[in-house]
């Protein structure tokens, strides 16, 4: 297939899927809901996709707090954010561990995720029949020591103002994006020549001055508005 075809696997009997671009896995899925499901997904990729950029900065400032180099952000083999979730629906969370109650959820929520993820193991093959032997890979046995340490002292190092800071200007620059969409439409209807465009741009941003001018207390309401529309920005 060409590298940018996605695929995807599917068993019934296993109650799993496998998906994927090229030769790489993307995100592998066991079980189904509303009972037990663990999904394993890139990260990385999703948040490029997304546009997701403040991620980066999250994941770079848990690293350096534990004295690892900031992620290689164009190095997809080898820098990969794998991405575990772990999913009880109304059948496993009232049927298998009578949790009816929030209560109920703070007090046993530790052994459900525990006794899913040996239910559900990502492992590394070894030749041995018998699959149970196999032994857990790096990353499984990572999540597991993350579950027994603390769910609840999970915390990520990243300052929330560097966060805000990249998510806004990421938010901006696709705003630009649209605007320069916008207005190459707008010449392509007006019949304006590619080697036109830019003497277009200008007088377009010259009549948008002069409607902004024209108008001011509309446009200062307008502007006073907009930052509710972008919680980030607060």
């Amino acid at each position: 297939m060409h590298s940018s075809t996605g695929w995807k696997k599917h068993s019934d009997a296993e109650e799993f899927i496998e998906n994927g671009k090229s030769s790489r896995v993307s995100s592998v899925t066991v079980g189904k809901m509303p009972g037990r499901q663990v999904i394993v997904y890139n990260k990385r990729a999703e948040i490029i996709a997304k546009g997701k950029l403040a991620w980066w900065e999250i994941w770079d400032a848990a690293r350096m707090a534990r004295g690892q180099e900031p992620l290689i952000r164009d190095d997809p083999r080898h820098h990969v954010v794998w991405r575990v979730e772990i999913r009880a629906g109304k059948d496993d969370l009232k049927e298998r561990w009578k949790i009816t109650k929030w209560s109920d959820l703070h007090n046993r929520f530790g052994d459900l995720v525990a006794t899913t993820l040996r239910a559900i193991r990502h492992t590394c093959p070894n030749g041995d029949s018998n699959r149970s032997r196999w032994p857990e890979s790096a990353l499984w046995q990572a999540v597991r020591a993350e579950v027994e340490h603390d769910l609840l002292e999970m915390r990520s190092d990243a300052s929330p103002d560097r966060v805000k800071v990249v998510q806004r200007e990421a938010h901006a620059k696709m705003l630009v994006g649209q605007i320069a969409g916008l207005h190459v439409a707008a010449a392509a209807v007006l019949g304006v020549e590619f080697t036109a465009l830019p003497a277009f741009a200008v007088t377009s941003g010259e009549q948008l001055a002069a409607r902004i001018q024209s108008d001011p207390e509309r446009f200062a309401r307008k502007l006073a508005d907009a930052p509710a529309r972008y919680h980030v920005i607060d």
